[in-house]
């Protein structure tokens, strides 16, 4: 639901700074080249659905999709664009993505072996 996913950050945020008075630093977006950034672009699948992730030129775009098996589904989350924390760390400029926070599980080769966003796991189409 595209509520929950907007209000879970803020809640997780708020807790932690008035119950325990602890507060996260803001992100520093840092730059990646082309060629680090379209390691990352590909087609990931998780339970009821797929990401898209392509390039642009300041980061990376998500994209939810509905699963390739139930093409007509609707997903009704928008594109969000992510910009580069680290080699492998984004986080959403904003929209329902601001201030959440996605990585990139990498193997040992550095490809990307999982995406993962929002608490769920995206494994690489094909891989």
């Amino acid at each position: 639901d595209r509520m929950g996913l907007a209000a879970n950050s803020h809640i997780e945020h708020w807790a932690l700074e008035h119950l325990f008075g602890l507060t996260q630093p803001k992100p520093q977006p840092t730059t990646l080249s082309a060629e680090q950034l379209a390691r990352f672009a590909g087609e990931y699948s998780f339970a009821g659905a797929r990401a898209i992730v392509t390039t642009n030129p300041d980061g990376l775009r998500l994209e939810i999709k509905p699963p390739a098996e139930a093409p007509d589904v609707e997903i009704g989350i928008p594109p969000s664009d992510l910009i580069p924390l680290s080699d492998r760390e984004f986080i959403g400029r904003d929209g329902l993505f601001a201030t959440m926070r996605t990585d990139f599980i990498l193997n040992t080769d550095n490809s990307p072996r999982f995406l993962r966003f929002g608490g769920r796991i995206a494994a690489p189409v094909g891989a």
